[in-house]
């Protein structure tokens, strides 16, 4: 799905969802250095990202307890529709303005960036990453 949204600029989101600019993921990354990290791009109203959804909660769940976090960020241009729809994923869900976005070339979502151990970027995919690959490339990252 090509991301076809106008972006909300930060001040626009509820202060009841947290929301991540670019200093703050900056922040979120350096304190996790060390783990595999993966941002998750995506939005309420895309069905490819409800799609992998689930593909990433079994991911989470799989390496609860190991170095990997995995970190969805909203792109839906109201704060609004999200809460409802994060209540089954139990990992760390923010909203991103558009320069965080822009900054990972999104232009279709959903979007994954992945980070190995030693923070550095790893791997950036655009659509949805099937359950089997998703689970190898983290696997994978999470042993070097």
């Amino acid at each position: 799905i090509l991301l076809s949204l106008v972006l909300l600029p930060a001040a626009a989101f509820s202060k009841d969802l947290p929301h991540l600019d670019m200093p703050g993921l900056a922040r979120l990354l350096q304190e996790n250095k060390g783990k595999v990290v993966l941002l998750n791009f995506f939005a309420t109203w895309c069905p490819p990202c409800r799609t992998e959804i689930p593909y990433l909660i079994r991911a989470h769940e799989r390496f609860a307890g190991k170095d990997v976090l995995i970190v969805s960020l909203s792109v839906d241009d109201s704060a609004a529709a999200v809460p409802p729809f994060i209540r089954q994923m139990d990992y760390p869900v923010y909203t991103v303005d558009r320069n965080v976005a822009r900054a990972y070339r999104v232009s279709s979502i959903p979007h994954n960036v992945l980070y190995g151990r030693d923070g550095k970027l790893a791997a950036s995919h655009s659509g949805v990453l099937d359950e089997a690959s998703l689970i190898s490339v983290i696997d994978q990252l999470s042993r070097q």
